[in-house]
């Protein structure tokens, strides 16, 4: 069995007792686990989950605040395999973590976590202990007392084995030691990079990715309103990077997508939520240097007249989705530079929307719209 997930509101412990003995009993070989926080917490739920020796996927979201951090030590005792771990609903004894990290420090193979446990200690030190075998590592709620973040972000660049890390909102109160983690040698194989929010992220920290993480081929920079056309100046070492993502990247100017478009053969350029594209001129041209670009996704960005939509059929000859939102007083103007694409590019799908503003929401609430989100190629 792949997948089992446990979500029971059932008010005698006795009967959870019983129905979690049933469930393993028939299904003994539960590979993937997703249970409430608040069983685990319990010694004699987690006592039952030890037993599962197929487990190799444990997942624990918090359905009770304060129902205390999970049993680990059982789960660490258990004959299972279990390579991917998801810890970040709750804090727990670092002791409990090490002593966790060690037991599985052959199999563990992907982790979630947050950045501190009880006391507020920093648990990559800890991490550490598994680094030849993780490989996924995602960092949460950042907290590193600020005399911690230069060993903290050097024993980070230490995990040599991560192929993947995201770490959301990064906000040390020295945003230049995050470099310390990509300097060359330090994550040689690491092929996806996810940094979302990282509003105070410096130019060097990436100038520092390019040249520490030759492997890459996803690097997402999501509204890291701090960088400036400098920090891609080296991205060109990048020389695998498939898929970039610039979107709310508000610093960037003239010279950006020039660097980008030194790239050897990215697949996927996003540029969303950049306010004014004309503040990416006169650059923004060398989109159409992009000659193995599938993807170009530009949702919810402003001034897209700056974009020579005229000479993609000529030049991005492989694009197969574009992304876009026009104004509302645009319609007519798009439809037709559309519609004149897609007869040049008929393997080209376009995915528009119109750009909300304020005269469009309802004021008396009688009416709920719900938004689908595009899912899309490479992201």
């Amino acid at each position: 069995m792949q997948l089992y997930k446990f979500v029971e509101n059932i008010n005698s412990n006795t009967g959870i007792e019983k129905l979690l003995k049933y469930i393993f009993e028939k299904c003994p070989k539960i590979e993937k686990l997703i249970i409430a926080n608040n069983l685990l917490a319990d010694r004699q739920y987690a006592e039952l989950v030890s037993c599962l020796e197929h487990l190799q996927s444990q997942e624990v979201f918090e359905n009770r605040r304060g129902a205390g951090p999970v049993v680990l030590r059982f789960l660490a005792d258990t004959r299972s395999k279990l390579r991917e771990i998801n810890l970040s609903c709750d804090y727990h004894p670092l002791e409990d973590v090490e002593y966790f990290v060690k037991a599985k420090r052959d199999t563990l193979t992907s982790a979630t976590v947050r950045w501190t446990m009880a006391g507020k200690r920093c648990v990559v030190p800890v991490l550490k202990e598994a680094a030849s075998s993780l490989e996924k590592l995602q960092l949460r709620l950042f907290d590193v007392a600020p005399e911690e973040e230069a060993a903290t972000f050097a024993d980070l660049g230490q995990l040599h084995n991560l192929r993947e890390l995201h770490c959301n909102q990064l906000c040390p109160h020295r945003p230049r030691l995050i470099s310390l983690a990509f300097q060359p040698g330090c994550l040689p194989l690491l092929q996806k990079l996810d940094l979302p929010h990282a509003t105070d992220l410096p130019d060097d920290a990436v100038v520092t990715i390019s040249r520490g993480c030759p492997s890459l081929r996803h690097l997402s920079l999501t509204f890291a309103t701090s960088l400036t056309d400098g920090a891609l100046a080296e991205i060109h070492r990048l020389k695998h990077l498939q898929i970039l993502d610039l979107s709310g990247c508000s610093g960037l100017g003239g010279s950006a997508v020039a660097h980008v478009a030194q790239l050897p053969a990215p697949r996927t350029l996003l540029l969303q939520y950049i306010d004014d594209l004309t503040d990416l001129q006169p650059s923004l041209r060398h989109v159409l240097d992009l000659k193995q670009l599938r993807c170009l996704d530009i949702l919810y960005s402003g001034h897209i007249r700056a974009v020579p939509f005229e000479e993609f059929s000529v030049r991005l000859v492989n694009l197969r989705e574009l992304h876009v939102t026009y104004e509302e007083e645009d319609e007519v103007f798009y439809k037709n530079v559309f519609a004149e694409m897609q007869s040049q590019m008929p393997r080209l799908r376009i995915i528009n929307t119109f750009r909300w503003t304020e005269n469009d929401f309802l004021t008396d609430y009688e009416t709920d719209d719900d938004d689908d989100d595009d899912t899309d190629i490479g992201y």
